[in-house]
């Protein structure tokens, strides 16, 4: 798991207007993306708590119900939707499998205003998720 924000060398300071991520990746390979987290007035509060529910994914991983191996991290059908998956067995888990309770209630709060956004864009003939797409794909910088 990786905490991606913008630090300016030369300034010795973060960006003003600028966004953080949160990554999990397995080798070079990106995983799950966080949404973007703003810099707006809560944002080391937003990042964090970002940071804690990933960490928890990662350390808490399911294991299979029927052959007991470790679960990994698929795509789902929607825009950066993800679950846990089974390849021996074909098994699925939701993705907030075995969070806590307060990570399900910070997500499901996010995932309402999301939820109102995209509704909005949509009722309005707006397209949705534009910054996603025209983004230049991920790669792993290697220090």
């Amino acid at each position: 798991m990786t905490i991606w924000t913008t630090w300016l060398k030369e300034q010795r300071q973060a960006r003003k207007i600028d966004a953080g991520w949160i990554v999990i990746s397995k080798g070079d390979k990106a995983l799950y993306f966080s949404h973007p987290i703003h810099r707006t007035k809560n944002f080391v509060k937003n990042l964090l708590n970002q940071a804690w529910i990933a960490w928890y994914r990662v350390k808490n991983r399911p294991q299979c119900p029927i052959c007991g191996s470790f679960m990994e991290i698929a795509f789902g059908r929607g825009v950066k939707s993800r679950y846990w998956l089974c390849r021996q067995d074909k098994v699925r888990l939701d993705w907030d499998y075995g969070l806590p309770e307060r990570a399900k209630k910070y997500l499901k709060n996010l995932r309402k205003i999301r939820a109102r956004y995209l509704r909005t864009r949509r009722e309005e003939r707006k397209p949705t998720h534009v910054a996603m797409k025209i983004r230049k794909p991920w790669r792993w910088r290697k220090k």
